[in-house]
C-alpha cells in the first residue's frame, strides 16, 4: 500500500500537469522548489471588485492527507478582506463542510478568486473588516482598494 504522502504527491503532480496544459488567465501556482506539498502563486483580483487589477501572491500548504483534507490558503500579499485573517489565512465554507476529495486545485483557486468578489458573511475571520463590509460597503470598498493599490499593483 502506498504511503499517504506518496498518494498526495501523485495527485498534486497530476493536477499540476493538468493546469500547465490548461493555464488560467486568473491564477497560476506551482510547487516551491521540490516540495510538492507547498505551492506558491498568484491570483488576479476580479473585475468590478476593489481588488481589480491587483495581483495577489498566495501560498498553498497541502496536508499529507490531500485530497481527503483541504489545503490551507494564505495570502502573502496584504489584503483587506473579511474572509482573510490578519495572518493571511483564508476562511471559506469550501474548506469545512463543503470539502470533497473530488475538488481540485484549479477549483480551489477559482473559489478563492470568487470569494474576493463576493465575501462570505458566514465565514468571516476578521470581525472588524466583516462589520465594515456589512455596515458601510462604500467605506469597505475604499479601504480594500487602497490596500490593493498599495500592495498588489
Amino acid at each position: 500500500m502506498a504511503h499517504p504522502v506518496a498518494k498526495a504527491v501523485r495527485r498534486l503532480t497530476k493536477e499540476l500537469l493538468d493546469m500547465s496544459q490548461n493555464p488560467s488567465e486568473h491564477y497560476s501556482v506551482g510547487p516551491v522548489g521540490d516540495n510538492m506539498l507547498e505551492w506558491q502563486g498568484n491570483i488576479m483580483g476580479p473585475k468590478d471588485s476593489p481588488y481589480d487589477r491587483g495581483v495577489f501572491i498566495i501560498k498553498m500548504i497541502f496536508p499529507w492527507s490531500y485530497p481527503f483534507n483541504p489545503p490551507k490558503i494564505i495570502f502573502i500579499t496584504p489584503i483587506y478582506h473579511p474572509n482573510v485573517d490578519r495572518y493571511g489565512a483564508v476562511s471559506m465554507e469550501l474548506f469545512w463542510s463543503g470539502w470533497s476529495s473530488k475538488i481540485i486545485v484549479s477549483q480551489i483557486l477559482q473559489s478563492v478568486r470568487s470569494l474576493l468578489g463576493q465575501p462570505s458573511i458566514e465565514d468571516v475571520s476578521n470581525l472588524e473588516i466583516g462589520s465594515l463590509y456589512l455596515e458601510d460597503r462604500a467605506k469597505f470598498h475604499s479601504k480594500a482598494r487602497e490596500l490593493t493599490e498599495k500592495y498588489a499593483m
